[in-house]
């Protein structure tokens, strides 16, 4: 396995329980994992925790590796052998007493645990002790950016989902700023760091695959969004919707490229969606201005020519006045929509005549048969319409606006009379 030289040389060295110990350690290593110094145990292990202290046998051995990534410890006791690891960060303090008779390696915890294993005085000690005293603190220290960053890319997907850009550059930036910050620590040091350093490439591609995900979400509800704003009518809305979601895609797949992470297959499949959306929204105003026309114009009824007639004027000015001031690239000759339009007004106003008219009829009708209460309610159905009627020719200069008022005071007379029999 890579990294077990030392090991290796060692082995050879050792007999009885410190080298089963050693064995069990070399078993237990990583793939890709490095042993960077070793200690040899010489003495029962005693664990301390909450002034509670367990003592191990004085026949047991041990042995200790410090790897690239972590501590451990194995102690074989009467043939059984344990073995237990220490990440860096779980380590508050390492201490080395009675350097020169009887060396003792203690371990404090951040738990309260302590552990403590007599060691055998060799050459290096002191150098593997300060080396294991630099790994802890460039671990811990490391470690607390490694955090920051975590939480900074969290930040930055909530913030992209919400639509809150400004939040998420600043989180962006706090994630980026924090794992440089851990970069330049490594830089300094004289511990291993390869560990680190792919722990820095992966948390930059955590970062990257988060904000592909974010956009990717922040998308998909501007679509939903855009697909109902069309439903209602709100053209320009709709378009800004499609427009930002695409972007949002488009970024997406920019962050994918250029930082060599497989680009999900949706992404191009819901930009070449939007784009059709774009297109479908480009003809739909006058599609469905076309259509309410077409309605309009074979309407046997009244009432129905009002509504056909109302839903075409509104359909032909969508399709004159939407995206104006915004690059929309709306279909239609505006001249020739223009022209339409002036039509589909005057059969508007003419719907409303021909439909106040029928409503009159019918209340005399009523009235005549004595059934005064429908009467009343045809009445009250006219001249509700006489009003809409006179607003929508004074609001288009109609000429229809001065003949109005005359037909709704003779209404308004019948009403009332119909009233008074009511009373």
């Amino acid at each position: 396995m890579a990294g077990l030289g030392i090991l290796s040389r060692v082995l050879s060295e050792l007999n009885g329980g410190a080298k089963s110990a050693a064995q069990v350690i070399e078993s237990n290593t990583e793939a890709g994992e490095e042993v960077v110094c070793r200690l040899i145990g010489t003495g029962p292990l005693v664990v301390e925790h909450d002034d509670e202290a367990t003592h191990g046998s004085t026949e047991s051995e041990a042995f200790v590796a410090v790897t690239d990534r972590r501590l451990v410890m194995a102690v074989e006791t009467d043939g059984e052998t344990e073995c237990v690891d220490f990440q860096f960060t779980a380590i508050r303090r390492v201490e080395l007493s009675g350097r020169v008779v009887r060396p003792k390696l203690e371990l404090r915890l951040w738990d309260g645990t302590t552990y403590r294993l007599p060691v055998k005085r060799t050459q290096g000690l002191g150098a593997e002790l300060s080396y294991l005293e630099a790994a802890i603190e460039c671990w811990q220290r490391v470690g607390s950016m490694f955090t920051n960053a975590e939480q900074a890319i969290d930040e930055l997907e909530r913030a992209i989902v919400d639509g809150n850009l400004k939040d998420a550059f600043d989180s962006r930036e706090k994630s980026r700023q924090k794992l440089a910050q851990a970069a330049d620590v490594l830089a300094e040091t004289e511990v291993e760091t390869a560990p680190l350093e792919r722990r820095i490439e992966a948390l930059e591609a955590a970062r990257h695959r988060s904000e592909i995900r974010a956009r990717t979400s922040l998308a998909t509800r501007l679509v939903t969004e855009g697909d109902q704003q069309t439903r209602d009518g709100e053209y320009e809305r709709a378009y800004r919707s499609y427009w930002r979601a695409r972007d949002q895609l488009e970024n997406a797949a920019a962050i994918a490229r250029e930082n060599e992470l497989s680009e999900p297959a949706t992404i191009r499949e819901e930009i070449d969606r939007i784009e059709h959306h774009l297109e479908h929204l480009s003809v739909r105003p006058l599609g469905l201005a076309k259509q309410a026309h077409e309605r309009a114009r074979l309407t046997g009824h009244a009432e129905e020519a009002v509504e056909n007639w109302e839903a075409a004027h509104e359909h032909y000015r969508d399709a004159l006045e939407v995206g104006w001031g915004a690059d929309l690239g709306f279909r239609g000759e505006t001249e020739a929509i223009r022209d339409v339009l002036v039509r589909v007004v005057r059969n508007r106003m003419w719907a409303y005549t021909w439909y106040v008219s029928e409503l009159e009829t019918e209340g005399d009708r009523l009235r005549e048969n004595d059934e005064y209460p429908q009467a009343k309610r045809a009445y009250e159905e006219a001249l509700a319409r006489c009003g809409e009627a006179f607003e929508f020719a004074r609001e288009y200069d109609l000429d229809a606006r001065a003949t109005i008022p005359e037909t709704r005071h003779r209404i308004n007379a019948k009403y009332e009379s119909v009233r008074w029999e009511l009373a």
